[in-house]
């Protein structure tokens, strides 16, 4: 079974976009959806402040992976994690395998260190900010190492 990695901000029709890649895949994929989260800036980090960060991160990503879970499809596993997106990100490629790599909200600007860790993880990324039913793909280990741009371009 081939792994998925996708990190969401929970917003947008990002649900609609995996379920559209999902049903159209013919190889199963188990897909691991994590959703970062952080504290206000000018919050402390204290036992209450991270808890109640991390139960509304939870709440926020149950609703969002519970449109997708409505749909019937496969094995989805569901994450949240005390960090930024590029922290998030750069975690689960270097801990984890995965065979792709999926893009679906306005991704934040990415670092050419990240865009090395992909490379260099033979993670293909998958774009699925196209239309329905046209994914763009990337070769595993091919993610041009440009300037910082917006993530989606380098696919």
């Amino acid at each position: 079974m081939k792994t998925a990695l996708c990190i969401t901000n929970c917003s947008g029709e990002s649900p609609q976009r995996l379920h559209e890649y999902w049903s159209s895949t013919e190889e199963p994929v188990r897909l691991t959806v994590v959703h970062p989260y952080d504290l206000d800036s000018d919050q402390p980090l204290t036992k209450e402040t991270a808890r109640t960060a991390k139960q509304q991160a939870e709440s926020r990503l149950r609703q969002w992976a519970n449109e997708l879970l409505n749909s019937g499809l496969g094995d989805l596993r569901t994450e949240t994690l005390l960090a930024d997106f590029y922290l998030a990100l750069q975690l689960h490629l270097i801990i984890r395998k995965y065979d792709y790599l999926l893009v679906i909200d306005q991704q934040p600007v990415l670092s050419l260190a990240l865009l090395a860790v992909v490379n260099q993880t033979q993670t293909q990324v998958r774009c699925l900010t196209t239309p329905a039913g046209t994914f763009r793909d990337s070769q595993p280990g091919c993610v041009a190492l440009l300037p910082p741009a917006v993530f989606a371009v380098a696919c």
